[in-house]
Formats: structure tokens, C-alpha cells, sequence
């Protein structure tokens, strides 16, 4: 995910647990590396993989790791359900165990396609994106189960 410099400014000063930052560069084959304004956010926690009783997401051609490839079909709602457990050591910015999309690679990297983990955050990370003004993302709410 990238923000602009000043997002990333009132991100890195907001004291959220569990995010980094990396400089983002355009490369050009006879110029080099020139660096942008923005911001590449990065989670230092992963989560442990999604309670089975969440819904909407299929494994489909999984890579051989079990973590790769998952699909979000729309014919069934999405629910990303975690066990309370699983919530202890959680951060304000952290990662899905899950991949999603598909892997296409043929060895040129410009036409790849990766799969990615989502982002989970708390709602201390959602009112600084909103408070920014940012709208273009899906929020979406986490169901917490015992198990």
C-alpha cells in the first residue's frame, strides 16, 4: 500500500505499533532509480491463518507453502472470522497468513502478476486514513470467535 508523504508523516508520528515504511523508486533502464514521494506501508505481524468458520474465501490453485491463492468469490459473503486467541499479540497495522489472487509470472516481471496478503488494522489506523480523508479502500470489520 502507498501514501503520500504527509499520510506517511502522520502515520510514523500517530505512535501505531506493528508498521514500517520503505521509499518508493521508479526505475528507468538509462536513468537509474529515481524516488518518489510516497510511502510504502509495511506490517511487521503477519496473523495466524483464518478461523474456518470464515466465509467468501476459497482456496483455488494453491501454491505448494498452503498460502497463496485464495479467492474472495462474490456469490457468497465475506467474512474474515479469528479466533480470540489469535488476537493476543496483535498490532495496529498487520498482515493476512492468506494470499490473495492469482500468481502469473513468465519471467518479465512488468507483465506479473503477485498474490498479496491483505492488511488488517485497528480502528486507530482507520480514523487517521479517515481523518485524511481517504476513500478508497473497503473497510471491513473482523468477527472474533472462542474457540
Amino acid at each position: 500500500m502507498l501514501v503520500d508523504e504527509k499520510l506517511a508523516g502522520t502515520l510514523a508520528e500517530s505512535g501505531l505499533t506493528g508498521i514500517s515504511f520503505r521509499g518508493v523508486f521508479a526505475a528507468f533502464e538509462k536513468r537509474g532509480h529515481i524516488q518518489l514521494p510516497w510511502r510504502q506501508i509495511c506490517a511487521a505481524h503477519t496473523m495466524p491463518p483464518l478461523s474456518p468458520r470464515s466465509t467468501g474465501i476459497e482456496p483455488s490453485e494453491l501454491c505448494a507453502c498452503g498460502r497463496s491463492g485464495f479467492d474472495t468469490p462474490s456469490e457468497v459473503p465475506l467474512r474474515l472470522v479469528y479466533r480470540a486467541s489469535d488476537l493476543a499479540d496483535i498490532r495496529d497495522v498487520n498482515v493476512t497468513w492468506e494470499w490473495f489472487g492469482d500468481a502469473r509470472f513468465d519471467g518479465d516481471v512488468s507483465d506479473a502478476l503477485f498474490p498479496y496478503p491483505w492488511f488488517l488494522v485497528t480502528p486507530k489506523v482507520w480514523r487517521i486514513f479517515h481523518d485524511a480523508g481517504v476513500t478508497g479502500f473497503d473497510w471491513m470489520p473482523i468477527r472474533v470467535v472462542d474457540e
